[in-house]
Order: structure tokens, then C-alpha cells, then sequence
């Protein structure tokens, strides 16, 4: 095939058409000679159309290779114009701008005709403007942010240095006359408006003059009070009041020690006599070594008076507190009295008070920690107990002798507390890891080395505060007695001590409320099968309720505590049942309780381990032989056999007439004693 030429439309050039004439031919005007003219101009137009398609796209691929620069110029992440920032963005106008140029001018290289060129440059010229333009307003903003900085970095480092330099007046003008300058440039640059200008250099000027006087007021707050109405007229009211408040107040702090250093010639005089009103009110006697120290603390100043009437009021207070409370408390009101009737100073008034404060925490130590008392206020000596030394007895027994003779010489306001809180406190806590084996036997080992049945009660008082029923199985544990739970025709009689009570009311106490432990040990999901407490309850008042008619909170522990024993001995018998045990539920009450007795038609609780017969027997004899005591007439003592009984505590009953409580010639309710010790 004939090979078809190729033509660079480029390289075209167009001529102007003009008709073809021939010398002295006459032009031809047929059919023939006008299509050959037709035909000439399309193909003149066809190859001006391609031509315009080329330069088109010539000039599509220089517009998108300039756009391609523009933007990683503008926006590239690593040096690009907006990633310039502050004093960096400086010039970047007129770097940006030559970049451009030299760009643009290797973009136009590319291009191959006068016509391409011309209209590039129209598309250079826009890009350019448009460019100039962004690169302008984004250098301008952040030359503003730049010049902000460092007028700002000039403003700190101007009150810094006056802060740090606030002793040398001459240094702080220096500084200051700088920051004005900086905010005049600032002003100017900013084109602030005069008003806006002085407002903006006061509340500089301000801020440094209150920076440097806070400095002065820490030195010195009088130095800084002159100097705060050299300053009050380039300050803010804001700031005014704000430093004004804070001298002021470093003034009157000043003005108030000095008040009471001439009140007191200083104020460690003036806190020593606080700390012996303090120690006097305690009731706590300060040792000799402490009024020697604070004697030297107070010597030669207007305290010494003071402390020589506190000397006299501790002498006074001591001695009140030596005797019996009762005789406390007529001195206390003695006292009262004399001041209500015959007036007295305000001294006087504070003496009592303080006194007054002494005895009730003298009492309420005697009450809570006996042993306390005895080591802090007489002076005793208190060895700590350890469970596992041969001689805790003889601690304990020291401690319950030293106990008795408080009670000797105080009355019954001292308690029976053998134990220091935080031994009382570190026994409850190795209770509550123990296995219920293990708590029968420290409650016994506590019992033996105490000898003594009250002390006993009161350490179990203080073990367990908060737990009425652990309290109650160590108080058990240490009965040392033993009881028939049930009669028995053709076998021995079924018979438990008060250790083997207690051990099993323990078993069922950790089982219905276990310690962190033992949750721990059995993953907090085995439990055991119990009764519904619906019909626990049921069956629990009709055997026990009328016992407690009246005594709801009496009831309530007896019913926790019977409870307890039933769980206990139902697990020990591998009763899983969860059926109520109506026989092992009178056993349960006759353990932990007491056997139920009727006694003159009304139900109560015989003393733990006492039968029935022998309860009535004795409580018989107990009530007349009360009553002859008592003075009663014969007719009432006739009465004796329609009398009830109230059970107040193990052993002790408020004799009852029907309903209400029968009293004695003396005015109060009459109380029978059957337990052994009050024959």
C-alpha cells in the first residue's frame, strides 16, 4: 500500500485564500470551477480545527503541570508555604513568586507555536496575580503572629525582670520604660486607636506593678503598703483591689502578732497555755518534765500570771478527779451553782467549764477503757498481753485487780474492760480468720487466764462491739458449765457443755455469715441448705415468742442466736433436709438461751444450764425471800404464787403483775437474782 504522510499540525502555517486568476484568462465561472473552490476551503478549515485541538491540549497539559507545582508548593508537609509558620513565613512572598517564575518558564518550553505561547502566557499571568494574592495575605497574617511573639516574649522577659529585680527601683524603671516601648511599636503596628493604646499599657503596667509588689509584701508589708500608693495610679482597679487585699492582709496579720506578742511577749507563750488547757481538760495529769518545759516557755512574759492560775486549776482538777464520780459530779454542780448564784468571771466560767469537760471524759474513759485510765491518769503500769505467753494470766489478773480497786475507789462508772482497744481490736480481727475450733479455744484460753467471770463478759464486750452473737458464743465458751438437751428413757441423757454450745453456734454463725475468708475458700457460691426463714420464724415464736412479750430487741438476739446453734448443730448432723427440725429447734433454744419454764403461768428463761423444776424451785424461794427482804406485807407476800417473771439478763428477773412491773418498798421495779453468787 502507498504509505499515507503524516503532517505536524504545528507546523502549518495558514495563508490567506485569494481567488486564482490566470493573465488573460477570464476567470471560470462554471459548476466545475466553484466546487473546486468549495473543496479548498473545507480542507482549510479541517486542518484549522485540528490545529486548535493541539494547541488546546498542549495548553491543558501546561495548566495542570503549573497547577501540580502551585499546589506541592503551597501545601507539601515538608516545606511548604503553609506549613511556614511565624518568623519562617518571612520573604516567602518573594521566594514563592521566584519559584514560580522559574517553573513557569520550564513549563513553557514544552509549547511549539506563538499562539500556544500567547495563550499561556494570559493562563501565567492569572496564576501569578492569584498566587501573589494568597501568598501576601498568608505572609502578612503570619508576620502579625510573629511580630506578636516577639513583643509578647519582650512584655514577659520586661516583668519577669522587674520580679526578679523589684529591690532595685532604678532595675524595675528600666524594665518598665522597655515594656512601654515594646507597646508603643505594638500600638503603632497594631493601629490602635490612643484610648485603646493607654488602656492596653495599663493593664501591663499594672500586672508588673503587681507582680512587684506582692514580691515587696513578702519582704516586707509595710515597705509594700507606701509602695502601693506610689503605684495606684498605673494599676487597674481590678489589680488595686486584688494586691491592696493581699497586702492589707499581710499588714493586719503583722499588726495582730504584734497585738498579741505585747499581750503575751510572743506567741509560743500564748500556744503553751493552749496546750495546757488542753491537757487539763483531758483529766490526763501532765508529768513534771512537761510543766518544767512549758514553765521555761512562758517565763518573763504576761503569760506567767496565766499559767500560774492553770498550775492551780489542774491542782483543783486532779483532785475532783480522784474521787468516786458521784462525788465528781456534786463538785461540778457545786461549783455551777456558786457561779450562777454569786456570779464570777469570765475566767471562772472557762475554770468550770474546762473541768466539766475533764470529768466527762474521765468518766467516759473509765467507762470504755478502764485499763487506759489506770496507765494514762494514775500512773499504773500496764504490761501487753500476748495470747501465747505462760504468763498471760498473771497479766490479766493484775489487770482485773487494778480494774476492782478503780471501782473501789470510783464506783460502778468504771466497767469491767480488761482489755487496751487495739488488743481488743487485733482479737476481733484473728476471730474473723478463724475456724470455729479455733475460736472455742482462744475464748477458753481468755477465760482460764482471767479468772473472773465479769472481766470475761467485758473483754467479750469489747472483742466483738458489733457482733452480739460471737460476743455471746465466747461468753458461753467460758461458762465451764453443762446442761441435758434431752431426756432419755433407755440410753444416758443427751448432755453438752457451754464450750460444746459455743463451738456449734460458731459452726453456724460462719456458715450464715462467713468471713471474707471463707467466701474466698468456697468461690461464694457453696451455701447451706437452711429452713425458709418464713417458717424458721413461724416455729421460732411459737416456741419462744411469749418469753420476749414486750422485749423486741431482746428478742431479736435470741432469735439470731438461736439460729445460729441450729444451723451449727444441723450441719453437724447432716440435717440438709431445709425442712424445719421442731425437736432440734427446742434444743437449739434450750442451748443458746435458756430452757423455756413456766413459771406462775408465764414463760421465761431459766439461767443457762439450770433445769426447769430446779429453776422454779429456786426462783420460788429467791422471789419471797426478795420480798420479805424488802419489807412487804403479808398479803403481798401471799400474792407470791401469782407473780411472774421477766427475764432481764442471764440470771436476773424484773418480777412482773400481769402486765406491768410489781415495785419494791424502795420505789423501784423488784429484780430477783438466781443466779448462784447472790445466795
Amino acid at each position: 500500500m502507498p504509505r499515507v504522510p503524516t503532517y505536524d499540525t504545528a507546523q502549518i502555517q495558514q495563508q490567506p485564500t485569494r481567488p486564482i486568476q490566470l493573465q488573460g484568462v477570464a476567470p471560470d465561472n462554471t459548476s466545475i470551477g466553484q466546487g473546486l473552490q468549495g473543496l479548498a476551503r473545507g480542507a482549510q478549515m479541517l486542518m484549522d480545527k485540528e490545529r486548535e485541538k493541539a494547541d488546546t491540549a498542549r495548553l491543558m497539559d501546561a495548566d495542570n503541570q503549573l497547577t501540580k507545582w502551585q499546589q506541592q508548593a503551597m501545601y507539601a508537609e515538608n516545606g511548604g508555604v503553609y506549613t511556614r509558620k511565624g518568623q519562617n513565613a518571612l520573604d516567602v512572598t518573594n521566594q514563592t513568586l521566584d519559584q514560580f517564575e522559574k517553573a513557569q518558564e520550564d513549563i513553557a518550553k514544552s509549547l511549539t507555536s506563538d499562539q500556544q505561547r500567547a495563550r499561556y502566557a494570559q493562563i501565567v499571568n492569572s496564576r501569578r496575580n492569584s498566587l501573589s494574592n494568597d501568598l501576601n495575605r498568608y505572609e502578612y497574617g503570619e508576620r502579625q503572629n510573629y511580630y506578636g511573639q516577639v513583643e509578647k516574649a519582650q512584655l514577659e522577659t520586661s516583668m519577669q525582670g522587674a520580679a526578679l529585680e523589684y529591690r532595685d527601683p532604678t532595675k524595675v524603671d528600666g524594665h518598665r520604660q522597655k515594656m512601654g516601648a515594646v507597646l508603643d511599636s505594638r500600638a503603632q503596628r497594631l493601629g490602635l486607636s490612643p484610648e485603646a493604646a493607654e488602656a492596653e499599657k495599663l493593664k501591663f503596667n499594672s500586672s508588673l506593678n503587681s507582680d512587684v509588689l506582692q514580691r515587696h509584701a513578702n519582704d516586707d508589708p509595710y515597705a509594700a503598703q507606701k509602695l502601693l500608693k506610689q503605684y495606684e495610679g498605673a494599676m487597674t482597679a481590678d489589680d488595686l483591689v486584688r494586691v491592696g487585699g493581699m497586702i492589707e492582709n499581710k499588714v493586719d496579720r503583722l499588726q495582730q502578732k504584734a497585738e498579741m506578742a505585747q499581750l503575751r511577749n510572743e506567741a509560743k507563750a500564748e500556744r503553751t497555755l493552749g496546750k495546757i488547757n488542753a491537757q487539763i481538760s483531758s483529766g490526763i495529769p501532765a508529768t513534771d518534765e512537761m510543766w518544767k518545759q512549758w514553765g521555761s516557755q512562758v517565763r518573763g512574759t504576761p503569760a506567767q500570771a496565766e499559767f500560774n492560775e492553770l498550775i492551780k486549776q489542774e491542782v483543783d482538777t486532779q483532785k475532783i478527779l480522784r474521787l468516786p464520780i458521784d462525788q465528781q459530779i456534786t463538785a461540778i454542780n457545786a461549783k455551777t451553782a456558786k457561779l450562777q448564784t454569786e456570779g464570777g468571771t469570765v475566767t471562772d466560767a472557762t475554770n468550770l467549764n474546762r473541768l466539766s469537760r475533764a470529768v466527762d471524759a474521765s468518766a467516759k474513759m473509765m467507762s470504755d477503757s478502764p485499763v487506759d485510765y489506770f496507765q494514762q491518769r494514775l500512773g499504773g503500769d500496764v504490761t501487753p498481753i500476748d495470747l501465747n505467753s505462760p504468763d498471760l494470766g498473771a497479766v490479766l489478773t493484775d489487770r482485773v485487780s487494778a480494774i476492782q480497786g478503780m471501782q473501789q475507789k470510783f464506783g460502778s462508772t468504771v466497767a469491767m474492760k480488761p482489755l487496751l482497744p487495739q488488743e481488743a481490736k487485733q482479737i476481733s480481727a484473728q476471730l474473723a480468720e478463724m475456724s470455729p475450733e479455733q475460736q472455742s479455744q482462744l475464748f477458753a484460753t481468755l477465760h482460764s487466764a482471767m479468772g473472773d467471770d465479769k472481766a470475761y463478759s467485758g473483754a467479750m464486750q469489747q472483742i466483738a462491739p458489733d457482733s452480739p452473737i460471737r460476743a455471746l458464743t465466747g461468753l458461753l465458751a467460758g461458762k465451764q458449765r453443762s446442761m441435758i438437751t434431752n431426756t432419755n428413757w433407755f440410753r444416758p441423757d443427751d448432755v453438752v457443755t457451754s464450750g460444746d454450745v459455743a463451738k456449734t453456734m460458731a459452726l453456724g454463725e460462719s456458715i450464715l455469715n462467713k468471713s471474707k475468708t471463707e467466701k474466698g475458700a468456697d468461690g461464694k457460691g457453696a451455701s447451706f441448705p437452711l429452713p425458709k426463714q418464713a417458717d424458721f420464724q413461724l416455729e421460732l415464736n411459737k416456741q419462744l415468742g411469749n418469753v420476749f412479750a414486750g422485749q423486741p430487741q431482746s428478742y431479736q438476739l435470741a432469735a439470731q442466736a438461736v439460729k445460729s446453734y441450729y444451723t451449727g448443730a444441723a450441719a453437724e448432723k447432716g440435717n440438709v433436709s431445709g425442712e424445719v427440725d421442731r425437736s432440734l429447734l427446742r434444743q437449739a433454744i434450750k442451748a443458746s438461751v435458756g430452757e423455756v419454764v413456766d413459771f406462775n403461768g408465764g414463760e421465761t428463761l431459766a439461767p443457762w444450764g439450770m433445769p426447769g423444776h430446779t429453776f422454779r424451785d429456786v426462783a420460788t424461794e429467791r422471789l419471797v425471800g426478795t420480798m420479805k427482804a424488802q419489807g412487804m406485807s403479808e398479803a403481798d407476800i401471799a400474792t407470791a404464787d401469782a407473780l411472774t417473771l421477766r427475764q432481764y439478763k442471764d440470771g436476773i428477773y424484773y418480777v412482773m403483775q400481769g402486765q406491768q412491773f410489781k415495785y419494791g418498798t424502795d420505789g423501784k421495779p423488784l429484780m430477783v437474782n438466781i443466779n448462784e453468787d447472790a445466795q
